[in-house]
């Protein structure tokens, strides 16, 4: 009987052969893990579920007619759970562990499961009890034992698999995790082992991937890091700037011989992180045997910046995966169609050796209920993970993501890096991070905020409106060639905006104004960059006008900068954006802090939070003469924003529509818990009683009830038209790739806005809404008013 059918060959893959080659693909998968029989016993039954007629039948009609075949209608996932169930649970407490381990993975591999519902549903033993003539488990059972595979030593390769289990959890008994959290983390493992070689070999089968392409060998790391060397040698060290630079380098270099750790490493903005971070990544997979570098950044527009860097210093194109939403290869011709299709291999799974993601992938590989999401997790382990503006890390993320690093650095042997210049205080929480001893990277980093102080704070007193801020403008320009005005909303920065070009208007001096949002498309921000580097460049007078985006990574230095009240770390990041490269004449930059009263912040709850705290905070710090940029300050603001009496449940990633929180469905899950012993008097049967799937569904790495426009700046305007027209179905993907690009991302009531204004045309059939010319400003972005000005 047969697994799979390739549509292209009508060549015919059997039901042993594709379990086979899956088990051993799992088992070379899971040896570093130290669980190679659970992963091989898993993949060996994953499909027993195909071995019979009507499977048979669906999978040739299929193929025959895809129009009529409804995928999943037949199930197959359940078939090898029943059979490990009732051939292996015993009354051993471990045993019983081990056999929902396996069968959840299994019954998980299209679609994760809970195993108890937050409504008290024991699903786990609801899908083994389903109607077995429905599954044909007779027929199944008796095709399976006709066939040479049911001779395997099954009963001995599920004894190793309950050592590796117990071995697995004493260790977390030895590390002080929570076993119910490692638990679920080990079955996301091995359901990502699953899913991977199944669709390894799938792959395999149909011709478009050679099955033994795993990494199993540690990559010579010495290469790209001889490379990097040089080029840290040749950077001029003339300034004061690049030999606290360097001093940096040679620290992370030298640090990076201690142990697979946490660690974190914190160096002012324009400190050099960036490259430091990946030579003591680089020196330390080469110690210590990662197979990968992982570096995470929370914006595209800082993983563009980086990847470039990496890639031109390095010199290792065909090392790096960059793996965000604006990456498009291209496919005009045979060589870029191959090129494309590599791209693809290596983004379903993140096989490679450097690979260069976004908080967003990243946190779905731990918590998204995504299989293809679940896929990659394996791979997180046994490397490095560089996670950069650690700040920028969402409240509501933090114990997950405390409790994941732990989990893959205690148990799957990866060193985790937390590098920012405003360093969180995540071990000061209740799931806390456990940082290394020692936990610093840098040695002193006071030190090295005190000699790399290139900025003073400088708090203002009373309320400042457009016209007052615009007044500050007016009067920093006397003095400075350059200012860049920060502020926390689009509205602020529009209103501020207008007032100072309003006075400029009238100025016998008038400079340009730039302004800069997310209400632009992507591109639009990236031109107004480079052309306000030019500017720098050629010291040509102008007044930048921003929300916060610009504190995101981006390499530019003002002489001057005002920037609203908000959290201590973004005010840091702000200062990051003045005198970056020690460039003032009379020693530092001023960066103007205000109380902005155009700013609506009751949307934005953690701003708001964070600036009050910075308004009491900033001035005592004056008075006491700290800086409020060093590393002490920020520890005192730190205390404060996690101190306050609702951060504790905010940490946990909340979900006040179901009365519960992230952390509790990937532990215990108490809510199901209390559901079901209200149903049966009683507690569930359960060694796992996590709803996998409620957690995975109901996760956002970001928070996302927003719609992107297409807007008509430059190509944008050309795919508006083409999009209007009848595109092929091939090319709708590849165009809504590259629409991204000129895409701005709307709340439902701008763009209830915009409906009234009639400024929307519908592509498409509703699959694609696009802003109409008259309401894309080329100074401003979207404008409602419509009328938009060239």
């Amino acid at each position: 009987m047969i697994a799979h059918i390739d549509k292209s060959t009508q060549k015919e893959q059997s039901i042993p052969d594709h379990l086979k080659e899956t088990g051993e693909l799992a088992w070379i998968i899971g040896i570093p893990l130290r669980i190679p029989h659970l992963a091989k016993l898993t993949a060996y039954f994953h499909d027993l579920g195909k071995w019979r007629i009507r499977f048979e039948s669906y999978l040739r009609a299929a193929v025959e007619n895809p129009q009529s075949a409804v995928r999943g209608s037949v199930n197959h996932s359940s078939a090898g759970a029943v059979y490990i169930h009732r051939r292996f649970n015993k009354n051993g407490e471990l045993e019983k562990t081990t056999v929902q381990v396996i069968c959840t993975a299994i019954l998980s591999h299209h679609g994760l499961m809970d195993c108890l519902s937050v409504d008290g549903k024991d699903i786990f033993h609801r899908r083994l009890e389903e109607n077995t003539d429905a599954l044909e488990y007779s027929e199944v059972l008796e095709n399976f034992e006709k066939d040479d595979l049911s001779e395997l030593p099954f009963d001995a390769w599920f004894q190793e698999a309950v050592k590796e289990v117990g071995a697995y959890l004493k260790e977390t008994d030895l590390v002080h995790i929570s076993k119910d959290f490692a638990l679920a983390m080990l079955e996301r493992m091995l359901l990502s082992i699953l899913i991977d070689a199944d669709r390894l070999n799938t792959a395999a089968f149909t011709g478009n991937r050679q099955e033994k392409e795993i990494r199993t060998r540690v990559p010579n790391w010495k290469e790209p890091l001889h490379n990097l060397d040089l080029y840290m040698k040749k950077l001029p060290k003339t300034n004061k700037i690049n030999t606290y630079r360097n001093q940096v380098s040679e620290e992370c270099f030298s640090f990076a011989e201690n142990g697979t750790g946490i660690y974190i490493l914190q160096v002012p903005t324009g400190g050099g992180k960036t490259l430091s971070s990946m030579r003591y990544a680089l020196r330390h997979a080469q110690h210590t045997g990662k197979k990968r570098i992982f570096y995470i950044a929370p914006y595209i527009s800082v993983l563009e910046q980086n990847s470039k860097e990496y890639r031109d210093v390095l010199q290792k194109e065909d090392w790096i995966l960059e793996h965000h939403s604006n990456v498009i290869p291209e496919d005009r011709d045979l060589e870029k169609q191959t090129e494309l299709g590599r791209y693809k291999h290596l983004t379903e799974n993140w096989d490679q050796k450097i690979i260069m993601t976004t908080f967003v992938q990243f946190l779905n590989a731990l918590f998204s209920g995504s299989t293809q999401a679940v896929r990659r997790f394996h791979n997180l382990s046994e490397a490095v993970i560089i996670i950069d503006e650690i700040q920028s890390l969402p409240l509501r993320m933090i114990e997950p993501l405390n409790m994941a690093m732990n989990i893959l650095n205690q148990l799957f042997h990866t060193t985790v890096v937390l590098c920012s210049a405003t360093q969180p205080l995540l071990g000061k929480v209740s799931n806390p991070i456990h940082l290394s001893d020692p936990a610093s990277i840098i040695s002193s980093p006071e030190n090295i905020f005190r000699d790399l102080k290139r900025t003073v704070i400088k708090p203002q007193k009373g309320p400042y409106d457009a016209c007052r801020t615009a007044e500050l403008v007016e009067e920093i320009l006397k003095k400075k060639r350059n200012v860049l005005v920060i502020l926390n909303t689009k509205a602020a920065a529009r209103r501020v905006y207008q007032a100072v070009c309003a006075r400029n208007k009238d100025s016998d001096r008038p400079v340009a104004i730039m302004h800069l949002s997310n209400i632009m498309a992507p591109e639009h921000r990236i031109d107004f960059i480079r052309e306000m580097r030019r500017k720098l460049l050629d010291e040509e007078p102008f007044v930048c006008i921003s929300t916060s985006l610009i504190e995101a990574g981006v390499d530019i230095s003002f002489q001057s900068v005002i920037r609203s009240y908000a959290g201590l770390e973004s005010i840091a990041q702000a200062a990051g954006r003045c005198n970056r490269n020690a460039e003032a004449e009379d020693g530092a930059g001023v960066v103007y802090v205000i109380r902005c009263t155009e700013e609506s912040l009751g949307q934005l709850e953690e701003i708001e939070t964070g600036g009050n705290i910075s308004k009491v905070l900033i001035p005592q710090f004056t008075k006491r003469e700290i800086d409020p940029l060093a590393p002490r300050a920020m520890h005192e603001y730190y205390t404060r924003y996690y101190g306050r009496a609702d951060a504790a449940q905010k940490m946990k990633y909340p979900m006040e529509e179901i009365g519960t929180n992230l952390v509790e469905l990937l532990e215990n899950n108490p809510q199901g818990c209390r559901a079901y012993r209200t149903k049966q008097g009683t507690l569930p049967d359960l060694a796992m009683k996590q709803a996998f799937k409620t957690a995975g569904d109901r996760f956002e790495a970001i928070e996302n009830n927003t719609a992107g426009i297409l807007v008509p700046y430059k190509k944008g305007k050309d795919l508006i038209h083409i999009l209007n027209q009848e595109a092929a179905p091939e090319q709708l993907p590849g165009l809504l790739k590259k629409a991204q690009r000129y895409t701005v991302n709307l709340f439902p009531y701008q763009i209830e806005e915009l409906l009234k204004q009639n400024a929307l045309i519908v592509l498409q059939n509703g699959n694609v809404l696009a802003l109409k010319e008259e309401y894309y400003d080329l100074a401003l972005g979207i404008v409602t008013e419509g009328r938009a000005k060239d």
